[in-house]
């Protein structure tokens, strides 16, 4: 339960900084990162201007939790003990 919990959350943290730091990439300050148990929100302090800008922030929380999630399934995998909750 604790590494399922640890795990959920690092996705949560991770996909909330992917979007902060996609609107920085495009000179959008971000005013706050609030976490709930099962989600979170990227407040962006000013309005997004410009469709690509704000598809790219939209897709980067998701594409860098995907990203998170493959390295922790891979090294997982690699794992010779078969403990699954390695970090």
């Amino acid at each position: 339960i604790l590494c399922l919990s640890v795990g959920l959350f690092t996705s949560v943290i991770m996909h909330e900084f992917g979007h902060a730091l996609m609107a920085k990439r495009f000179g959008i300050a971000t005013a706050s990162i609030t976490l709930y148990p099962f989600g979170g929100i990227a407040k962006i302090e000013n309005a997004i201007e410009g469709n690509r800008a704000e598809l790219y922030i939209a897709l980067a929380g998701p594409a860098v939790a995907t990203i998170t999630q493959f390295d922790r399934f891979m090294t997982a995998g690699a794992s010779s003990r078969g403990n699954h909750c390695s970090a």
